[in-house]
């Protein structure tokens, strides 16, 4: 686990990255980055990687998400598994108007146009609606349906490595003209720089080797392509330090890091009464007590949620020793037929 990392090593490693965020040169960060490692007593960036990854809690935490959803998986209405994003008086402006029937899920959809906005002022094709968007881990495919819907993309597919969620978005959303395939976030089953946004919401703290993970979205990305993660991490960093540290030579530069805790808390604290009755069933109850857990969390200070936008750029390098190939991989199945 991530207290496996000193103090002294994870203070190191956190003032580092932020340096070497600010380099411009893809081969220089890539350097610093060997060298930072080093400084800290790594060879390799595997080396930090296993000091902090714990599969066993890892396997732990996963399973006890799986629990806690387990009542509601049978449920049409539940179609959002995130944590939610509670605007700000200065930001509640950029976002799209919600019908009612999404606005019982306000928050949720927030999280993913908090993200969104950042590609919109950034591509032009979010503009003219010829933006191609994958959202890895779509989960129950409502954060997808939702960026169809209020964005005008031109092409919206979501991948998730559990078939059954897979099965349940592609009967639940068979009308949204959407795309779905399972499929790892290690081996993603979508075309090579075929993509213009790649969204990642609340799924990339399971992952065991996230320097794949990002080579992977580097392949399928159009060059300037981008994208757009955030996800929640312990507050101790050592999780943390190593997506940051993986975000280094990836061929992914990093163009924005914020941390959105404290909005994120809001809204679980907001959902946590709103849920009691938007949804008028007894199975919202499980929702509620997920969204007062996850607002404890947060208030200790044991929880931490952060948000990044990564560019794609030409040169490609890893951290990581050994890179895996990459192969082409067979098109996402549309939800309609």
């Amino acid at each position: 686990s991530s207290d496996l990392l000193s103090k002294d090593v994870s203070e190191l490693l956190d003032s580092g990255l932020t340096r070497l965020f600010a380099v411009e040169d893809e081969r220089d960060r890539i350097r610093g980055l060997h060298e930072l490692l080093a400084s800290c007593g790594f060879s390799h960036f595997s080396e930090l990687q296993s000091a902090v990854h714990d599969r066993k809690q890892s396997e732990r935490m996963l399973k006890l998400d799986r629990d806690l959803l387990a009542p509601l998986m049978g449920e049409s209405w539940f179609v959002f598994m995130n944590h939610g994003y509670a605007p700000s008086d200065h930001d509640e402006g950029d976002f799209p108007l919600l019908d009612a029937e999404d606005d019982k899920w306000r928050h949720q959809l927030f999280l993913y146009f908090y993200l969104l906005n950042f590609a919109k002022a950034r591509l032009g094709c979010m503009v003219c609606g010829e933006c191609d968007l994958l959202d890895v881990g779509c989960g129950r495919g409502g954060g997808l349906a939702a960026m169809k819907r209020y964005y005008g993309l031109r092409r919206a597919v979501g991948i998730d490595s559990n078939p059954q969620q897979i099965a349940f978005c592609i009967d639940r959303h068979k009308e949204a003209c959407l795309e779905f395939a399972d499929g790892s976030a290690m081996a993603i089953p979508v075309s090579s720089e075929s993509i213009d946004v790649v969204t990642n919401v609340e799924s990339s703290h399971g992952y065991e080797d996230i320097p794949r993970f990002l080579a992977e979205v580097r392949r399928l990305l159009r060059p300037n392509g981008l994208l757009l993660l955030a996800d929640n991490r312990e507050s101790d960093g050592g999780k943390r330090l190593i997506l940051e540290a993986a975000f280094l030579g990836s061929g992914l530069r990093l163009l924005h890091k914020q941390n959105i805790t404290e909005r994120v808390r809001q809204a679980c604290i907001r959902d946590t009464e709103r849920f009691r009755f938007v949804f008028g069933n007894e199975k919202a109850e499980e929702i509620r007590k997920i969204s007062a857990n996850n607002e404890k969390a947060y208030s200790s200070g044991s929880g931490l949620y952060m948000a990044y936008v990564l560019e794609k750029v030409q040169a490609a390098a890893s951290p990581q020793e050994d890179q895996p190939e990459h192969r082409g991989r067979p098109q996402g199945r549309r939800s309609r037929s």
